[in-house]
């Protein structure tokens, strides 16, 4: 109690003696200490400027140095058949929609090989295939227009699941792969292995004759589109996800097998699976017409 009265006494005490001052202080002090708060006042204005010249110069050259080495790389898709089997980049699962059947065919293989160019000069570091980017819309399209049914431990009844087209299988497969770099005026190429089913047309078609034409005429003719990206940095270790190109995939027949293909153009003329297809429609669509009327 004794500290806090000498506190209060010496607070009360420095008051007084301020509004003393302020009573008696003489207009020439006035005009001095004024001069003095505009001079502090003008003074802060200034470093303040400074300081934001200094951050808006750095932030220009930070971005002149970004364009000045940003890397020109281009992509191209140069086999869509490849043999090479490198699992180094990714290991994705095609045209789930193939893997419903329940006979016993042996998953083929097959590699997108893509070619990467860099033009300029500064080089394009640590390439990365990043994934493959498809809508919902066109991932029910490869999908048959289906879902399958699953039961979750955590469900009591069965939930509708989407088979994800493109899936990555490994994914975590980084630690194998050097580091991708390439200079100016240099090609190199990147794999990436996908795994997919081949089904035989008679099964193909029981199963899935009475699907609707969209879907049909997008995977036999318009075919869907996929986007692959990818990665790279500049010699400063800034990265970039703006490299990517655009493929088609859809259905087609051979030798009696209906299996995917990839193409780099859409629509897809002459496919053979077209008129089988649409042959045993009709004649499907017949039969249940008949098997009615007799009933």
């Amino acid at each position: 109690m004794k500290i806090i009265s000498l506190t209060s006494i010496s607070m009360v005490k420095s008051m007084s003696d301020f509004i003393y001052w302020f009573q008696h202080i003489s207009s020439n002090s006035w005009q001095n200490f004024w001069s003095v708060i505009g001079a502090l006042i003008g003074s802060v204005a200034t470093i303040y400027g400074v300081i934001l010249t200094f951050r808006y110069q750095r932030e220009n050259d930070k971005q002149d140095r970004i364009d000045k080495i940003k890397p020109i790389i281009f992509v191209r898709l140069t086999d869509n058949d490849s043999n090479v089997q490198d699992e180094t980049n990714g290991v994705f699962q095609f045209f789930q929609g193939l893997e419903t059947f329940t006979d016993n065919q042996k998953a083929e293989k097959r590699s997108l090989e893509f070619s990467l160019y860099v033009q300029g000069d500064y080089p394009a570091k640590n390439i990365k295939f990043k994934g493959f980017e498809i809508t919902e819309e066109n991932n029910n399209t490869l999908n048959l227009g289906k879902e399958i049914k699953a039961r979750s431990a955590f469900e009591t009844q069965e939930d509708s699941k989407k088979l994800w087209n493109f899936a990555p299988l490994k994914t975590n497969v980084n630690w194998k792969r050097e580091q991708l770099t390439v200079f100016k005026n240099e090609s190199k190429k990147m794999e990436i292995l996908l795994l997919y089913k081949k089904v035989h047309l008679k099964q193909f078609q029981q199963k899935y004759w009475n699907l609707p034409f969209d879907i049909t005429n997008k995977l036999f003719s318009e075919l869907v589109p996929v986007i692959a990206r990818f990665s790279y940095e500049d010699i400063d270790g800034n990265e970039y996800e703006d490299l990517s190109i655009k493929f088609f995939t859809g259905l087609t027949l051979q030798n009696e097998l209906v299996e995917p293909f990839i193409t780099q153009v859409a629509p897809f003329a002459d496919n053979p699976l077209v008129d089988k297809f649409v042959e045993y429609q009709t004649n499907q669509s017949m039969k249940e017409v008949r098997n009615h009327g007799q009933n």
